[in-house]
């Protein structure tokens, strides 16, 4: 027994030893292994940061000094030195290092002659210099090392090597940049010989725990293990059956443990038997995700059955392919909730194979990623709706670069057609042709308005106008863009009165509205019915209990079609922006939406009615001005003011120049014409008696016509200016008016607004100005 005993001990004391000696070993080793890696990675980290600073950052500044944007001695470490920028990532490295309780690293760029008496060597790091230029097969130097008690695994490397674009910076001080020079006048770092090694990469990693100190813990380790094996040696076979009967309880009782946790996840656990195909666990989750009871989940076709049809073939495919290969895999497929709803799910499958290496059974995981889809179906929405945005402010920007120039060219065409109507015998035939051209031009001018009100650099003119011509014109533009499958039946009052809004606004509502009908039956076909009436007065209060109509008369424009219709679901959010159930590249969801937000502004009103399969009917109501401002609008268009005063007209544009002039004329003014700022300026310092006004461009080379306006009023005020401009460019009336200019206009002039402006400014300093 005693021998027994003594043997056990013997035996417990030796694996003691053993334990202890492997584990010092393991210890030591890991330890080295971990510092090696970590200097492994620093290194990685500053050659990347070595490279982005000599390969990209270093040529582009010398492309930005070539191109005169840097001056060419210009010289800053941080951007031309990638030492000094590691240097300074490593330090900030360190600090965190030291905020989250971890050994620093000790880092330096050791040279003989450095720059920056931080990176001076010490004296072994002189010696492995001197080193690995004497010995240039030597590409590295490693050691354990002990400093102030502690020990490191140090390492070196040759990191700079002398070459001719080195001596730039580092050989003759006065062939260095300037900057240069001054920033290092008293340091080193100069007088650098060609193909000498002139510093080392110095790296110290701690071993964090020294074998030393873990005398008392391999010593404890030891005891333990010998105690321990001993005690075990002793007690093995009295509790042998008493340790058997506690494992099986605790299995039991974590086994009760994982039900419980499996039965609190979202998640639905199952197992399935690939030999039966049966399963033989389903958990009770399955139930409150799909609505199916957990005990019909039977067999793997109830899966089957349960998924989306357009999933059911490439989910079943995919499972059976990395099961028969014995791959867990994780995929994503669709499935139909008892309710009819579809369900978006995650399966995280685990295959679970014999010990002939035959996957035998199936262990997963299904999850409801349903909230999660449609968050990233959302994202995707928000985000085409960000780049459809961008691009309508690139439009926005385009169309304020082009507006000047493009009403320049209108004045032009105005302005000569006024000029021909002016020659043209009242009944000669080309009377109605030069008619046609003054009011398309006066569209286009509309039109670069609307653009610029669009993008947010104009505001939007109203005026007293008949609805009735503009729709007309809108759908027989339409007409010609939509196919013949398409009948266009049109009933139009044209006495139904006056409003006040922007007609090409509202041609861009007709325009939209009809196209969204045409857009519902352009499969099939059908009829497009546009009515024009004065809006029912049973409609008009109806709607009033449910909105914020003010009560009136109201025009309405009523556009129905026979196509697909609008879904209950959908009907809501037809006018939000950037909604559109059209393909992709059929529509931006912006037609609806800018109709609707332009009724509202007039104070009308856009309501539909729709059946799906059977078409539907937009309602749009304006309302109707007042009977003073109808005979505002009727009234015949007086005589144009003329006059004998004499004229400074100033414009770049040879053509508008040459037009302005012709109109003033036959006005029975007195024009004298500069094409140039400056010249205009010069000719008034001259003769400022000899002009009662100045009409001025506002964009033109050299000097803008606000400045010659400041110029000309410092010389004179009591002349009165006139600035025109084809796009505002941040000007305002409020803006001129404040630095004396009398009146603001917009092009394109027209001959009436030039005959007008002309004449008001004019008599404008004849009543005197206000100050």
């Amino acid at each position: 027994m005693k021998k027994d005993l003594l043997k056990n001990i013997s035996i417990a004391v030796v694996c003691a030893l053993v334990a202890s000696i492997i584990l010092l070993i393991a210890v030591d080793s890991y330890l080295i292994n971990q510092a090696e890696k970590n200097i492994e990675n620093l290194l990685l980290s500053h050659k990347g940061i070595h490279q982005y600073v000599q390969q990209d950052l270093i040529p582009s500044l010398a492309k930005y000094k070539k191109g005169k944007k840097i001056v060419e001695d210009f010289y800053a470490p941080e951007l031309f030195s990638s030492s000094y920028i590691v240097r300074m990532q490593h330090q900030y490295y360190n600090q965190e290092l030291k905020n989250i309780g971890h050994s620093e690293l000790y880092y330096k760029m050791a040279a003989k002659n450095p720059r920056n008496a931080v990176n001076q060597a010490s004296e072994m790091e002189v010696a492995l210099i001197d080193k690995f230029n004497r010995d240039r097969s030597l590409k590295r130097y490693s050691d354990v090392i002990k400093v102030n008690g502690a020990r490191f695994l140090y390492t070196a490397i040759p990191f700079l090597e002398n070459k001719e674009q080195c001596l730039n910076c580092h050989g003759k001080r006065e062939a260095a940049p300037r900057d240069l020079q001054a920033r290092y006048a008293d340091s080193g770092g100069w007088e650098e010989k060609l193909g000498e090694i002139r510093a080392i990469t110095s790296i110290m990693a701690p071993l964090e725990y020294d074998r030393h100190n873990f005398s008392l813990f391999i010593f404890l380790f030891s005891a333990g293990t010998g105690i321990f094996a001993l005690a075990m040696l002793a007690l093995f076979n009295r509790q042998l059956s008493q340790e058997v009967s506690q494992a099986v309880d605790q299995i039991k009782d974590d086994e009760k443990k994982f039900r419980n946790f499996l039965d609190s996840t979202a998640s639905a656990p199952w197992e399935l038997d690939l030999g039966s195909g049966k399963f033989t666990m389903m958990g009770a989750q399955i139930e409150v995700m799909l609505g199916y009871p957990t005990s019909s989940w039977k067999h793997m076709d109830d899966w089957t059955g349960h998924l989306h049809p357009e999933d059911r073939e490439g989910a079943l495919a995919f499972c059976k392919m990395e099961t028969a290969a014995g791959r867990d895999h994780d995929f994503i497929y669709r499935m139909i909730n008892q309710n009819g709803s579809v369900r978006w799910i995650r399966d995280i499958v685990s295959v679970v194979s014999g010990k002939d290496k035959i996957p035998s059974k199936l262990v997963g995981f299904m999850q409801d990623i349903t909230a999660q889809k449609e968050l990233e179906a959302d994202k995707e929405r928000l985000t085409a709706q960000l780049v459809h945005t961008q691009k309508l402010e690139a439009i926005g920007t385009l169309a304020g670069g082009i507006a000047h120039d493009f009403n320049n060219i209108l004045s032009v065409i105005l302005g000569h057609a006024d000029l021909a109507k002016m020659d043209v015998p009242r009944h000669s035939n080309a009377l109605n042709s030069i008619e046609q051209i003054r009011v398309a031009g006066k569209r286009a001018a509309d039109l670069v308005r609307q653009i610029l009100t669009f993008s947010r650099q104009s505001s939007t003119e109203k005026k007293l106008f008949n609805p009735s011509s503009i729709i007309k014109e809108a759908l027989k533009m339409l007409r010609a863009s939509i196919p013949s499958t398409i009948d266009i039946v049109v009933d139009i009052n044209p006495n139904c009165g006056l409003i006040n809004a922007n007609p090409t606004q509202l041609h861009q509502v007709v325009m939209n509205v009809c196209t969204n009908a045409f857009h519902a039956m352009e499969k099939k076909g059908g009829i497009l019915r546009v009515e024009f009436h004065l809006a029912d007065d049973n409609l008009i209060e109806r709607l009033k209990k449910n909105s914020a109509l003010l009560p009136g008369k109201y025009l309405e424009i009523l556009v129905s079609d026979t196509g697909h219709g609008i879904r209950p679901e959908i009907i809501h959010k037809i006018f939000d922006p950037f909604f559109t159930t059209k393909e992709q590249g059929k529509g931006t969801g912006l037609g609806l939406s800018s109709a609707y937000g332009i009724i509202k502004d007039l104070g009308g009103m856009v309501t539909v009615e729709s059946e799906v399969d059977k078409g539907s009917s937009f309602h749009i109501l304006i309302p109707i001005c007042n009977s003073a401002e109808q005979v505002e609008a009727s009234e015949q268009e007086a005589e144009l003011p003329r006059g004998n005063e004499r004229l400074l007209f100033v414009d770049d544009e040879p053509l508008l120049l040459e037009m302005g002039k012709s109109i003033l004329e036959r006005f029975g003014y007195s024009v004298t014409a500069c094409q140039c700022g400056l010249e205009a300026l010069e000719l008034f310092i001259k003769r400022p008696a000899d002009f009662d006004l100045v009409i001025t461009d506002q964009t033109m080379p050299g000097m803008t016509g606000f400045e010659l306006a400041e110029r000309i009023i410092k010389i004179n005020s009591q002349v009165p200016i006139i600035l025109c401009t084809g796009h505002s460019e941040g000007l305002t009336r409020e803006l001129t008016k404040r630095h004396g200019i009398v009146e603001f206009a917009l092009k394109p002039l027209t001959r009436e607004m030039l005959a007008k402006l002309v004449r008001e400014a004019l008599d404008s300093k004849n009543a005197g100005r206000p100050g």
